[in-house]
């Protein structure tokens, strides 16, 4: 699969997911979210476990995975509980503002580049973001 289409896929499964997410944040609590969702996780591990086996991971970047991780959840809680508290409609939009920090740390971190043509498309979605929040 191009990673063009894994990247639009991503869109409306995150999409889709926030708005089941405030559908149902009304009715449970964020913690509860988290624990169920936690478990689908550990669930979800095994059974890719089960049908494509035990991968193999090289020891020396295990300290990066598992910082991805912690920030993948710290970020899934911080979501949760803004999306418990606030519309999905302002909440969605603000935390899309990570694209910004994450071209940022790309740029910095890892040398990439970053043309006019992305410092444009950047700042525009920069923009939509805060007038989607408003």
């Amino acid at each position: 699969m191009d990673w063009r289409v894994a990247a639009l896929l991503t869109v409306f499964f995150w999409g889709a997911q926030a708005v089941v997410l405030k559908a149902v944040l009304g009715k449970v609590s964020w913690t509860e979210v988290l624990y169920v969702l936690w478990v689908a996780a550990v669930v979800s591990g095994a059974v890719l476990l089960l049908i494509f086996g035990a991968p193999h991971v090289d020891l020396r970047y295990v300290p990066w995975i598992l910082l991805f991780g912690v920030l993948g959840a710290l970020g899934y809680v911080s979501f949760t509980y803004a999306l418990e508290r606030g519309p999905a409609v302002t909440v969605v939009p603000l935390t899309s503002l990570n694209v910004a920090f994450a071209v940022f740390l790309s740029v910095v971190l890892l040398n990439e580049e970053i043309t006019l043509t992305r410092t444009v498309g950047l700042l525009l979605a920069i923009a939509a973001a805060v007038l989607l929040s408003l």
